[in-house]
């Protein structure tokens, strides 16, 4: 799929611009996609939704403390949606490790999944 990376979020955008984690929150389609689909960040509202891909993907029961974890600004969480239902979703925070003389980033992907049948 197409991410490109705007260098800020104005407000009142009239058409779907691709998804930046500069801004979150705000719906985007993507026209590459070979459907509709619809990305965005995670809210507390989407949690419900999240809870039930998330056990239909992985043999793992997470607690209530790690969706609270997921809204954390430190944590970053795309979510797919086709025709307002959630279809796919990755999370992923980056750390930061500093020695004497240089600073390297690692990305560290949580969680990646997709509906098995997307």
């Amino acid at each position: 799929f197409f991410f490109a990376w705007p260098h800020g979020c104005g407000g009142g955008v009239s058409a779907p611009q691709p998804w930046s984690p500069r801004c979150p929150m705000t719906p985007q389609v993507v026209p590459q996609s070979p459907l509709d689909l619809e990305y965005r960040g995670l809210s507390r509202a989407d949690i419900p939704q999240l809870v039930a891909l998330q056990k239909q993907l992985f043999p793992v029961d997470y607690n209530d403390q790690f969706y609270e974890s997921l809204l954390q600004p430190e944590v970053t969480t795309v979510l797919a949606f086709h025709e307002d239902k959630m279809v796919g979703v990755v999370t992923g925070r980056i750390t930061t490790q500093h020695n004497c003389c240089t600073t390297k980033h690692y990305g560290y992907i949580i969680t990646l999944g997709v509906d098995s049948t997307y």
